[in-house]
């Protein structure tokens, strides 16, 4: 890992002149109004029943935010962008890796909006502001079975669409709670604000938590429930999905160990996966009962609804025992072939990660290290394979050269993304999808060192998709701290002012190269603010944030006067009367003075009385031993005088 000093510096800087103490507090007040606008605007959504209710909602949405800041700002307000939105260079002073920023009079601003409140998105009687029909994309407006289209894709009517998606996981599992489909409204709620429309999950067994085939020939209905309710929700908010049928991580090891439990081989190893027959059947079985399945809630076959993007046949699949790349073609192959058989109507794409292999050597410079080389892995042949539809690439500099320079880093992002699409056009001619990059980190550094990296993958696949060498990229990942989450996580609260800003304006500036009149623009009004060019008053609530920092001091001020008020109070009237006590009790100490002789000679007179009590005690106690002494002898006596037979002794007697 680079040290911080290496990294890019952060996409959001402070007003001018403003102390680092202003800048906490400004990004705490506006993340605090956007988290709320988003989560009520969620909550609104998921509570329509129907499709144009839902689009009402958003017109509403934009007209209560242009109407408000109509009259706030009015005619005269400047219409430049503040500092605080300029994006910072995403190398660092001492990073060499090339870029190919567009002009930054062709990136619209895309600064989020930071004084939204819950009460803009409610809905209201008040006429809503439309949007031009020009400046709007509502992918369900173009809601086909979407299909290769050249270099780029087809949204299922003709219109051009260009991926701009992103990753999660564990959709369909969250999908099993009503909390987790909460979770789920949001993300997507989110990424729709963001422009996103394709999502990218787990179809299949995600570790030992997560378990769709609960054995080869038995599936958990409740998670195939869960499936049906993730499609139908995705087709309200005019998403789509990529399923992945197998996780080269977690599924290979699943099926091996089924295989070794039932035939007692204990031989069998993880990359068995790809050529055992059984093995191969219990994965066929899976698709086969995803692609076959009838939602349960619509009442549509998966594998005609136009909410699945494409089937994925594996996710990141290696095969480490075979270095020439035959295992993991050949199962390629067999398992394409047999998806297309169930569904020929929907795309197929492989999820390789992009590495290079023995087919084409020329190739090995652009891999990460030769390391890459023995994977089991070769894109140029992989690529070649019938029935794949695209291509997939994966990013991942942190993981896959540990220990390097950040600037090394960025140089490497830049040649691998220049590598493949070159490759693209020159010898695939199919189209590209970046569909997994991230950056490991969640404190400041990493993520302004995540916010460069980004900006180059960006910045690289803007330059590829002008030439149609790319048709769109996905970034790892969108999560939620209440579920799943990672180090990887791009967390929409968290990051709304460094990453998802970078995200929406990657968006906008994807959407707007020319020939793409179905790119993946928003249909909804960006509730972060992020579709600017839609809405430029989000400029000037911006400004007016600005001076919220100011406001802030001078609240400060007076609490700092208040405090000094009540310590002189406190001085002036508590510590006073502690004095007048203590001078009170100046005067008591003498007094006890006196009373201490007093109480010693009391002392004394009592000691003196309990000893004659004693003497007293011991003087009647000598007398009554004297007294039971002389009782002895006068009965000594009488004992005498009857021994001696009554002798009479008349000296005695008188």
């Amino acid at each position: 890992m680079a040290s911080s000093a290496t990294r890019p510096s952060g996409h959001c800087a402070p007003p001018q002149k403003a102390s680092p103490v202003d800048r906490r507090r400004h990004l705490r007040t506006r993340r605090l109004l956007q988290v709320a606008a988003v989560v009520e605007f969620g909550r609104q959504a998921a509570t329509l029943s129907g499709d144009s209710q839902r689009q009402q909602l958003l017109r509403q949405a934009a007209g209560a935010a242009g109407g408000s800041r109509a009259s706030a700002s009015g005619p005269e307000a400047p219409s430049s962008t503040p500092p605080s939105s300029k994006a910072p260079s995403s190398t660092p002073p001492s990073s060499k890796a090339p870029s190919s920023t567009p002009p930054s009079s062709a990136a619209p601003s895309s600064t989020p909006l930071s004084s939204a409140s819950p009460s803009s998105v409610a809905p209201s009687s008040a006429s809503p502001l439309s949007t031009p029909a020009e400046e709007t994309y509502d992918p369900k407006a173009h809601w086909g079975i979407a299909k290769p289209k050249g270099l780029l894709f087809d949204a299922g009517d003709g219109s051009t669409f260009i991926m701009n998606g992103w990753n999660t996981r564990d959709i369909m599992y969250n999908a099993l709670t009503p909390a987790g489909r909460a979770r789920v409204t949001k993300l997507f709620t989110q990424a729709r604000s963001m422009g996103l429309t394709v999502v990218r999950a787990m179809a299949c067994n995600d570790g030992s938590r997560h378990i769709i085939q609960k054995n080869p020939e038995t599936f958990d209905e409740t998670v195939l429930q869960a499936l049906d309710w993730v499609m139908e929700e995705s087709r309200k908010f005019g998403i789509r999905l990529v399923l992945a049928f197998a996780g080269n991580w977690e599924s290979k090891s699943v099926y091996a160990s089924w295989y070794k439990y039932r035939s007692g081989n204990n031989q069998t190893v993880p990359d068995d996966f790809f050529r055992v027959k059984d093995m191969k059947d219990w994965y066929k079985a899976l698709v086969t009962k995803v692609i076959s399945r009838r939602n349960t809630i619509s009442g549509m076959l998966y594998k005609e609804d136009p909410a699945v993007f494409s089937w994925q046949l594996m996710n990141e699949p290696r095969a480490t025992s075979d270095f020439s790349g035959k295992t993991v073609q050949d199962w390629l192959r067999e398992m394409a072939a047999f998806v297309k058989g169930l569904d020929s109507k929907h795309m197929v794409s492989a999820g390789v990660e992009g590495f290079y292999g023995p087919s084409d050597p020329s190739r090995f410079p652009v891999n990460p290290d030769r390391w890459a080389e023995e994977q089991g892995n070769d894109f140029i042949a992989e690529g070649k394979i019938p029935n794949i539809d695209y291509l997939t690439v994966h990013i991942y500099p942190q993981l896959w050269m540990p220990g390097r320079p950040y600037s090394t880093w960025l140089s490497f992002t830049s040649k691998w993304i220049k590598g493949h699409a070159e490759d693209c056009v020159n010898q695939l001619k199919m189209p590209m999808v970046f569909e997994e990059f991230g950056w490991k980190g969640d404190d400041v550094n990493a993520t302004d060192a995540r916010n460069g990296f980004f900006k180059v993958v960006f910045d690289e696949t803007l330059e590829a998709a002008k030439g149609k060498a790319t048709a769109g990229t996905m970034f790892w990942a969108m999560e939620d701290p209440s579920a799943f989450f990672s180090p990887w996580a791009v967390w929409y609260e968290r990051d709304i002012d460094s990453t998802i800003g970078n995200l929406g304006r990657t968006v906008e500036n994807m959407a707007s190269l020319p020939g793409r009149e179905g790119g993946s623009r928003a249909v909804y009004v960006c509730t972060a603010g992020l579709c600017k060019r839609r809405l430029p008053h989000l400029r000037f609530l911006q400004r007016d944030l600005r001076f919220v920092p100011r406001d802030l001091r001078f609240v400060q001020r007076d609490l700092l006067f208040v405090r000094w008020d009540l310590r002189f109070v406190h001085l002036l009237f508590v510590q006073r009367g502690l004095r007048f006590v203590r001078c009170d009790l100046r005067f008591v100490r003498p007094d006890l003075r006196f009373v201490r002789p007093d109480l010693r000679f009391v002392q004394r007179i009592s000691s003196l009385c309990s000893g004659i009590s004693a003497l007293w005690s011991g003087i009647s106690a000598l007398f009554a031993s004297i007294s039971a002494l002389f009782g002895g002898i006068y009965a000594l006596w009488g004992e005498i005088y009857a021994l001696c037979g009554g002798i009479s002794f008349p000296w005695l007697v008188s």
